[in-house]
């Protein structure tokens, strides 16, 4: 058997954790972590309740809509953001004019 390395130990963790103070970035992380995920499971329980108690037409459709974004893939709704990076026209069109200060 061929032996690559030393020992595990664990002083490169200890060191991030106390020198390099990332125990400081955990815990920001864990405050803004519980603080976002309560405030939006109370601000979406509250909203869920009055959209199902409520009679309104509009209700009805607030919630077929809620449905079909959460059944739409994620890259859909970010696909849309994508096309003014990408734009079909400006691919390939550079002239010397475009590049005046140099092209990389």
């Amino acid at each position: 058997m061929i032996e690559t390395g030393a020992k595990f130990t664990t002083e490169a963790y200890s060191g991030a954790w106390f020198e390099g103070e990332f125990w400081k970035a955990s815990r920001n992380t864990v405050i803004v972590t519980i603080s976002v995920v309560s405030i939006s499971l109370f601000l979406g329980t509250l909203g869920a309740y009055a959209l199902s108690r409520s009679t309104k037409n509009y209700a009805f459709w607030l919630l077929i809509i809620a449905l079909i974004f959460r059944a739409m893939p994620h890259i859909t709704l970010v696909s849309g953001y994508l096309f003014p990076f990408f734009s079909i026209t400006n691919l390939g069109n550079f002239t010397d004019n475009d590049c005046r200060t140099g092209c990389y």
